[in-house]
């Protein structure tokens, strides 16, 4: 029985091995694919809010116009991760 035990918990020992492995292997590739995510995010925004109704834009007529709306974007981007950061610190 001994060498059945032995058998038993290495093959336990593998299998969870294997599973870590994969996580980690699955954690890295999440994390690729959201910092592309949040390269690719803001450009598809903006992309979609211009494409959809450019002559009744607010602010398309003034010369800055999409200064400042891409300044105010960036801000609410910011401010977001700001925030998600100062609760992340907090817990």
């Amino acid at each position: 029985m001994s060498g059945f035990e032995y058998l038993n918990s290495q093959s336990t020992s593998l299998i969870s091995l294997f599973l870590a492995l994969s996580d980690q292997r699955n954690n890295e590739s999440m994390k690729n694919f959201s910092c592309i995510f949040g390269v690719f995010l803001p450009i598809t925004f903006l992309a979609s809010l211009y494409g959809m109704n450019f002559q009744e834009m607010f602010g398309i007529d003034h010369e800055y116009g999409f200064l400042l709306d891409a300044w105010h974007y960036g801000g609410h981007r910011d401010s977001d991760f700001y925030f998600h950061e100062k609760e992340k610190n907090v817990k």
